[in-house]
């Protein structure tokens, strides 16, 4: 892949929960990706928001947004908070933020009014 040039295709991803079980070996092993040029993001984010400072030092390159979050987030002002917090988080690391599991157009909308960069789309 390196040859090439296209090992910045390659990426991992791994759960909120999973990343917080061992943060220091997850920082260690995201750095050692990023030096390859290779991406590291988490998904399932923000069941366990409070403990995301445990994170703050992996290079990320994405966020999940847990579909509990997403799931009629055009009703509900409280996610939709929610929502705009974990992106601005995000985007002050640079990482970009997709939301999972959205499952119709109002809340495709609403999520881009709250400057999610992409969606994980479920007919």
């Amino acid at each position: 892949l390196k040859k090439n040039g296209s090992i910045h295709w390659l990426g991992f991803e791994l759960p909120e929960l999973a990343a917080l079980q061992e943060p220091e070996k997850i920082t260690t092993f995201a750095k050692r990706l990023n030096t390859l040029g290779c991406n590291f993001g988490l998904f399932h984010v923000g069941r366990e928001f409070g403990d995301l400072e445990h994170l703050r030092n992996v290079p990320l390159s994405h966020l999940k947004i847990n579909a509990t979050f997403i799931k009629s987030i055009e009703h509900d002002v409280d996610k939709q908070n929610f929502v705009k917090q974990i992106s601005l988080l995000a985007k002050s690391k640079n990482a970009l933020v997709m939301a999972e599991q959205v499952r119709s157009e109002n809340s495709l909308h609403a999520l881009i009014l709250l400057g999610i960069d992409g969606i994980c789309w479920l007919p």
